[in-house]
């Protein structure tokens, strides 16, 4: 996999996780079953560093991604974009080191 694309879904990951943390329900939620959430301040100091490996073009449309979906990397089976749900072109091949956007809904993909 692309170094620049495992980058992308590890501060996807931490994106979601500092959502989570934020979100007032689920952070109550979350402390009521034994979660500490004093640590969100490390989550946006991790996500600020991994920010910092990622080529600033990809960050750029990873960032507007992310404002209009909930998530902006999203798996690939059978060539099948699992956001959207378009069969993708032969083109797009599992292995290739190619970081590839999904052609309908234009998400970063990856292939499971």
């Amino acid at each position: 996999m692309n170094p620049q694309l495992e980058s992308l879904i590890m501060l996807q990951d931490l994106d979601l996780m500092i959502h989570e943390m934020s979100d007032k329900k689920t952070a109550s939620q979350m402390t009521r079953i034994g979660f500490e959430l004093n640590r969100v301040q490390d989550l946006h100091d991790a996500r600020d560093d991994l920010a910092k490996k990622i080529e600033p073009d990809f960050l750029a449309v990873y960032d507007r991604l992310m404002k209009r979906y909930q998530r902006a990397i999203v798996p690939v089976r059978n060539n099948v974009c699992l956001a959207c749900f378009i069969k993708l072109p032969t083109k797009y091949v599992a292995g290739d080191p190619t970081i590839r956007w999904c052609n309908n809904c234009n998400r970063f993909l990856y292939f499971i």
